[in-house]
């Protein structure tokens, strides 16, 4: 009972950390207002990809009881996300062989990469932000914070939440063979899997910006301490 009531209390501090009297606002409707917008996995958009040297991309998945998935999204710069469905041979395209493979990019998930089901042992420099979340905020390992909710949390612009109805629908694609073609993503679950990885990768880059702050932050009491000292 004890262990139950510290797991609700922990998520609880996190959803209340953030207060707002602005309306619930859906992950997918937060990106398209920041100018985002899914695109496809054509060699032109992974050209620009390429051209832009990213050195740090979101990656996030759908429909992981495929291996690999029937959909990778893949988050960069401001607000472009890359989808990648798989279809010849069941195999990932040579562009995303190409990033997980890639050791200089570093690349965030939103729990543990081997979940997402990319069958790559190879994949280097990986971050579980939801591991890093509990780390940095000290949080109960037994109960991880959704997305929505480190949204809100970190980010404190919303508050967030997931649209459960496109998630439903995702659900239900329960397909027992992978799909001849990628007919079934329409365009609102382009938006809801686009946004999902465009999240992860700004709750990281804030996360950063905020240790970069603290760490700015401590050297100049430790250099005003001294200061004083001489």
């Amino acid at each position: 009972d004890e262990v139950m009531e510290e797991n609700v209390t922990q998520e609880c501090r996190l959803k209340k950390e953030v207060e707002s009297s602005s309306p619930n606002i859906y992950l997918e409707e937060a990106f398209v207002a920041c100018g985002g917008k899914p695109l496809s996995s054509t060699k032109e958009n992974w050209q620009h990809f390429w051209k832009r040297k990213p050195q740090v991309v979101a990656i996030d998945c759908e429909g992981i009881h495929f291996k690999p998935p029937l959909l990778i999204q893949v988050a960069y710069g401001d607000n472009e996300v890359i989808l990648d469905v798989p279809q010849q041979n069941n195999r990932l395209s040579p562009q995303l062989q190409r990033v997980i493979n890639d050791s200089s990019i570093t690349k965030i998930f939103f729990g543990p990469p081997n979940r997402e089901n990319l069958g790559s042992s190879s994949m280097t420099n990986c971050v579980d932000l939801q591991r890093l979340l509990v780390e940095t905020y000290d949080l109960n390992r037994s109960r991880l914070p959704s997305l929505a909710t480190a949204a809100t949390f970190v980010l404190r612009d919303g508050p967030y939440i997931k649209n459960q109805k496109r998630r439903l629908s995702f659900s239900s694609l329960r397909f027992q063979t992978r799909p001849s073609s990628s007919a079934w993503l329409n365009h609102k679950l382009q938006l809801h899997s686009a946004a999902d990885a465009w999240f992860t990768l700004r709750i990281y880059q804030a996360l950063l910006s905020q240790k970069r702050q603290s760490e700015f932050a401590s050297s100049e009491i430790a250099a005003n301490g001294q200061s004083s000292i001489l």
